[in-house]
């Protein structure tokens, strides 16, 4: 075995048994994640902890992964568990990021291009096929919006500019693919680009969901003068400001709640100035909770009439730490701030044993 080979296995091991060393310590009861009040229901949160990815199962820590850097969604499908992201490794002498697909455990890279790096970022189930969006990228920064459909590649956007692809969904048959082109929000339809936002700022797609099998609604951020962001929605391709442009933020997830539409993120707070996770909900803001902390959502997740959703919190210049709400209580992960950064970035609750 080559001598990097051993020094990269060594320090996955020392960062996995230090992981695990962190989680075992003894917490507070306040700081403890709590249990949920259904027998057979599972909530899995994922992520990533000091460069290490990371699942939890209840209140419970399932696997710390060396081999995969970070989750960047999950999805849960009769009993398995999918999931992807991507891995940092040591390889023809420089460390490279590969996209990878995961389920129940084990992990499988996907093919990107010919001296490229690349993320996997959304994943959907339909039916037998496995949908994983992402983006490949190189030294230079330039980047190009792909998706794998059972591990086969499709490119998307313009090959002269920049593209990502950030969430997957199929609905009816039809592909939809949505991000940034050019660094303006859009979204492909069975690879067919639809352009939602135009102008000198640069926006972005960070999720979308069909409503009445009619209309595309899309989340994201869009670019200020001063080059901060703040959270919009589009429906169809008709632009909604969530937040004034002074109040900083992403918008992350979309819930479909009745008739209701909930738009999950974060924003400044107007009387704190703290970042804080928090929702939309027809024009108005409700934060996910008054903690001095700033927090982050990422993720969100409906069960019936509950709603979960994920991120981190923190106080300023401090470690963040992995974080889930339901219906608007805060509960963190087993993994103390004093240890180093954790982030949750996607959620889902089972019903039934799962195969993990």
């Amino acid at each position: 075995m080559k001598i990097e080979s051993k020094r990269s296995w060594a320090i996955c091991l020392w960062v996995f048994l230090s992981f695990h060393s962190c989680i075992n310590k003894k917490q507070s009861n306040e700081d403890v994640i709590k249990p949920f009040s259904g027998p057979s229901t599972t909530i899995l949160v994922a992520g990533i902890f000091n460069s290490v990815s990371f699942i939890c199962k209840n209140s419970d820590l399932m696997l710390g992964y060396p081999d995969l850097t970070e989750f960047l969604d999950m999805q849960v499908i009769r009993d398995d568990v999918h999931a992807c992201g991507y891995i940092n490794k040591f390889g023809l002498n420089r460390f490279v990021t590969i996209p990878v697909y995961w389920k129940n455990g084990r992990s499988q890279e996907l093919p990107v291009s010919i001296n490229s790096f690349a993320k996997a970022t959304s994943i959907f189930i339909e039916k037998n096929d496995i949908y994983i969006s992402g983006y490949e990228f190189d030294s230079l920064g330039n980047s190009k919006a792909v998706y794998w459909k059972n591990g086969v590649r499709t490119a998307l956007g313009n090959a002269e500019s920049n593209s990502k692809a950030n969430v997957i969904f199929v609905k009816d048959n039809e592909l939809y693919v949505a991000g940034s082109q050019d660094s303006h929000a859009a979204y492909w339809k069975e690879n067919v680009l639809y352009t939602l936002d135009y102008g000198r700022y640069a926006s972005e797609v960070f999720d979308l969901k069909i409503i009445n099998d009619t209309s595309v609604v899309t989340v994201g951020s869009k670019d200020t003068v001063n080059r901060s962001v703040y959270p919009v929605c589009w429906k169809n391709f008709s632009r909604t400001d969530l937040a004034n442009h002074i109040r900083e933020g992403e918008a992350h997830s979309i819930l479909i709640k009745n008739d209701d539409i909930l738009f999950f993120g974060f924003q400044s707070h107007p009387s704190t100035q703290l970042t804080k996770a928090c929702y939309w909900k027809q024009g108005t803001v409700t934060f996910l909770d008054d903690k001095p902390l700033r927090s982050y959502c990422y993720d969100a997740y409906l069960d019936g009439d509950d709603w979960y959703a994920c991120g981190s919190e923190g106080k300023n210049n401090e470690y963040s730490t992995a974080v889930y709400w339901q219906n608007g209580q805060s509960h963190l992960l087993p993994a103390p701030a004093s240890s180093g950064n954790s982030n949750a970035k996607t959620i889902a609750l089972h019903k039934h044993n799962l195969r993990l």
